[in-house]
Parts: structure tokens; C-alpha cells; sequence
């Protein structure tokens, strides 16, 4: 589904606007910058956290490939901020260094498609006015089963999608629009990091979720074939 400038300017918030003279202020100068600075990656996840793909890939980057000039947006009040912060450089997400560096980036890499310094206004750049759409790159938090249309090309214009599993890869680039060469099959970031992991095999790991709609209700015995499997 792509959206309607009518449909855009109904989802506008102040903060939205804001944001919008503040690109507008930064872009000349991140432009010149452009020019003098070469090769530079600018990654993040949601603005409070490092803890996907997104740090892992950081992390990488910092512990193999230091020569290479890479930045991490995140919260100034994130608890994730000092772990980051300990190996390498961190910029405030959404403040004015967001924006100079979204500009700066041959590269903008996040794990959220909503990963830049305004949704709203990047959309506007990215989508609308098709600008900065040949240096995106999602390296997505999770491994895709379903047509998600907010994540079609024509509603993102992204340069690289990455796919976490074959069969994902084959149903993306069926489905979602892509040219040729935008999905990359190259495994998850943070899968690198399971490597020579001991695990338990008679261990159950049971995970919070960060969908807080599955907690509004509960659900006991509405469907009892886990509690009665042996």
C-alpha cells in the first residue's frame, strides 16, 4: 500500500515538523561534508536500544574492520548507550548529529525500517520525493513469512534487504518488488554470535516479548495442547 500525501499529512505531528526545519537547516552544511568525508556507515536499531542486528554488525565492524568510519544513534538515556559507547562512536538519535550524519553516510544500516533520525520526514525524502533510496540498508530483527506491504519497494526504495533464511530470500524477492541484486541472503548479524555456543538440549527457554498487545489479556487455557503434551 502506498500512502497518499493526504494520508501522509494526517499522520503529522508537531514533533514531525520540527524535525523536517531541522533537516532542512543541517542538509547544506552535511552536504559540503559529503564531499570531504568517504565511506562513512551510520547504524541503529529503536532509538533506546543495542541489542540486534544492528549492534552486532557495529560491533563487527569496530573488532574487524576498524579503518572503516562508522557511527551508532542511540537515546542519550538508553541503558544500551555505555556498552556501545565503550567500542566506538555513538551519536544522539534524532538530534542534529543524527541528521548530519543520515546526510554524511554512504550507508544508513538499521534493523527497523523506521531506523533514522524522523520517520516521518525520512519517509517524506526517501519514499515521496525518492531521495537517499540507494544507501539503505535493513538488515531486519526477524525472519519474514508473511506480504508485509509496508515493506514493498515502492513503499521504501531501500538498496539492500536482507534475508535471514533461503526460503525467505526466494519469498521476498518474489513478493515484495525488489530489483534484482537489492535482497541478500547473508544470515542474520546477530546469528554470528551463537557460534561455538554449549547449549542444553533439555533446556526450554522461555522469552519476554516486546509485543505488548500479546499481555493485554490473558490467554490460559484457550488452548491446552503445550500444557497437555507430554
Amino acid at each position: 500500500m502506498q500512502y497518499s500525501l493526504k494520508q501522509i499529512f494526517n499522520y503529522v505531528k508537531i514533533k514531525d515538523v520540527l524535525h523536517f526545519f531541522l533537516a532542512c537547516f543541517v542538509f547544506p552544511f552535511a552536504i559540503v561534508a559529503k564531499i570531504f568525508v568517504r565511506k562513512f556507515y551510520l547504524i541503529c536499531e529503536d532509538r533506546n536500544e543495542a541489542r540486534d542486528n544492528g549492534y552486532r554488525f557495529f560491533k563487527w565492524i569496530r573488532e574487524n574492520e576498524p579503518k572503516i568510519k562508522v557511527a551508532y544513534a542511540i537515546d542519550k538515556r538508553s541503558p544500551d548507550r555505555e556498552k556501545v559507547k565503550s567500542i566506538g562512536k555513538v551519536i544522539n538519535f534524532g538530534g542534529i548529529a543524527h541528521w548530519f550524519w543520515y546526510v554524511v553516510a554512504d550507508k544508513n544500516i538499521s534493523s527497523q525500517k523506521d531506523g533514522k533520525p524522523n520517520a516521518a520526514v525520512c519517509y517524506f525524502f526517501e519514499v515521496v520525493l525518492k531521495l537517499r533510496k540507494n544507501n539503505r540498508v535493513f538488515l531486519q530483527h526477524g525472519v519474514i513469512k508473511d506480504a508485509l506491504d509496508w515493506l514493498y519497494y515502492k513503499n521504501t526504495y531501500m538498496r539492500y534487504f536482507v534475508a535471514g533464511a533461503k526460503p525467505e530470500y526466494d519469498f521476498i524477492e518474489e513478493t515484495f518488488g525488489y530489483p534484482k541484486g537489492h535482497i541478500i541472503y547473508t544470515g542474520l548479524a546477530r546469528f554470528d554470535s551463537l557460534h561455538n555456543v554449549k547449549s542444553d538440549k533439555g533446556l526450554i527457554l522461555v522469552m519476554p516479548t516486546w509485543r505488548e498487545w500479546l499481555g493485554r489479556e490473558s490467554r490460559e487455557n484457550k488452548n491446552t495442547v503445550f500444557t497437555d503434551t507430554p
